[in-house]
């Protein structure tokens, strides 16, 4: 896909107030912006008049997750599960679990029976 992009708009000055630019597989998963903040990088990085966007250009960052992670909702039980286990299983008071999580008891409670989350039965 070639491109005229105006230069000025850009804050560069190039030959005939446009620069050609020549875009490889860009990533179709993305938006607008993202496409933009890619191209005013490769503008500010790349020498002279021709436009190169490399891979390394690419402004999305790498997470480190793959399609195997996790989804949001496990994630949270295993937070909300770790903060009980900190705390002994106390929700309320300065010390329990909402305390340090940062959330009403009540809020706390009710996202516990959403995500399924029980005390576990002690063997005593």
């Amino acid at each position: 896909m070639t491109t005229s992009l105006p230069c000025t708009s850009l804050g560069r000055k190039g030959n005939g107030g446009a620069w050609r630019s020549t875009t490889h597989t860009l990533s179709s998963s993305g938006n607008v912006r993202e496409l933009e903040n890619v191209i005013e990088r490769a503008v500010i990085l790349t020498p002279g008049l021709s436009l190169k966007i490399d891979d390394c250009l690419d402004a999305r960052p790498d997470t480190g997750m793959d399609s195997d992670s996790k989804k949001l909702e496990d994630m949270e039980r295993s937070h909300i599960i770790r903060t009980l286990e900190e705390a002994n299983w106390i929700i309320d008071g300065k010390r329990g679990a909402a305390s340090i999580l940062g959330m009403n008891p009540g809020t706390l409670r009710s996202r516990m029976k959403k995500l399924g989350i029980k005390r576990p039965q002690s063997n005593n």
